[in-house]
Order: structure tokens, then sequence, then C-alpha cells
């Protein structure tokens, strides 16, 4: 398995611990090659782990935030941190179900990194609903993957 591989395969049910905190993967989408956000809860503690592959598989811990201006172009200031757009697109997503089965799903994305290589804010757009996710950087031997339990 090749370096990060496993972050893109994990499913509903798989266990992630980052910096010893257990998570297990409540909900997933795969916007295309290379990028994922995955929800995850430990209790009442819920984060995203957004995936994205820049040449290196870089991950990163975010919180969902609310964001004032929903218009989003190629800067965005959010946290008093300026971000610059990286990657932009549309896709048919690949998300989970409640039940944990796969379902297709339109969306448009916007990634914006702070130039950093530390801080990123990550955008999804779905049937009228805006998600934006914003975090830093996971250090990757803090992370494990364990597959989900049978």
């Amino acid at each position: 398995m090749t370096e990060g591989q496993e972050l893109f395969e994990m499913e509903k049910g798989s266990i992630v611990s980052l910096y010893n905190q257990d998570f297990v993967v409540e909900e997933l989408v795969k916007l295309h090659k290379g990028s994922c956000n995955y929800l995850l809860k430990d209790g009442a503690t819920v984060k995203w782990l957004c995936v994205r592959n820049l040449g290196a598989v870089v991950p990163v811990l975010c919180d969902q935030v609310a964001l004032e201006d929903e218009s989003f172009g190629e800067t965005l200031h959010y946290g008093g941190i300026d971000y610059r757009l990286l990657a932009q697109g549309k896709a048919r997503a690949v998300a989970t179900s409640a039940m944990g089965y796969p379902r297709f799903v339109n969306v448009s994305y916007y990634d914006y990194g702070a130039g950093d290589d530390r801080h990123f804010l990550f955008i999804v757009q779905s049937g009228g609903q805006v998600t934006a996710l914003a975090g830093e950087t996971v250090i990757s031997s803090a992370i494990m993957v364990f597959p989900k339990p049978n």
C-alpha cells in the first residue's frame, strides 16, 4: 500500500486514531480521485478529516465553520487568515447514506490554502447547502487507520 493510500480507502465504521483520540467514520464524501472528506465522531466530539493529494497526501483535521460570505473567488478571508484558491470543480461525489450504502451526490467544491502548507479551508456545495471546513494539517505519523470491525 502506498503512503497515505489507506486514507482514501476508509469506509463508514472505520476507526481513525488522531493524536491518540479514536474516532469512528460516520460519513464520507469522495469528491474525486485524491480528494475525500470524512465525518468523524468520538462521543460528542465531531471533526472532519479532509484528505487531499497535493503532490503528496495532505490530511487536514477540520471543524465545520460558518462563513459570512458565500461567494467563492480566488481569495477568501476566514478566521484572520487569507486563503487562496487551490482547486475548484464539479463532481458526482460518492457519499454514504444513513445506512452506510453509497449514494451519488452532485457537488461543487472549492479548496483553499493559506500558503503556509498548514491551514486549509474546504467548501462543498450540494443541493443548495454549503459545508465549510477549516483546519490544520495533521502529521501523518499521528494517524492510524483500522478497518471497520466485522
